[in-house]
């Protein structure tokens, strides 16, 4: 369904005829479309029914057997785990990107706070 309405509804590409992301040339139009759809969550049903109905769901998929040692993830949860790691213990920087914010810091006469220089 989602090919059809951001593919062949947008008249954009779809199916096998999307470029790869990582092997086309990045200057190559990949002719991507969007679709974007807003429902109101009580427009057949109470609102806290379904969000009480869309909480089992959620639960009943998390619940299904998994790959040994890892677990069933639905949208956004990696982003979601990664967001409250990085507000417990900040957001990891590389060598290049610190070494810009110093040198940014010191251009603009701006305190640079690390919390952590591991």
């Amino acid at each position: 369904m989602v090919d059809i309405l951001c593919g062949v509804y947008s008249g954009m590409a779809f199916g096998r005829d999307i470029l790869s992301m990582y092997k086309a040339d990045i200057k190559t139009p990949r002719k991507l479309g969007q679709f974007y759809m807003v429902m109101k969550t009580d427009g057949a049903i109470e609102a806290d029914n379904f969000i009480f109905a869309l909480q089992e769901m959620t639960n009943q998929v998390r619940n299904e057997p998994s790959i040994k040692g890892e677990k069933v993830m639905l949208p956004g949860d990696k982003e979601i785990e990664t967001a409250k790691e990085r507000l417990k213990n900040g957001i990891p920087l590389d060598d290049i990107t610190y070494s810009k914010f110093v040198e940014l810091s010191t251009e603009f006469n701006e305190k640079l706070i690390v919390f952590d220089e591991d």
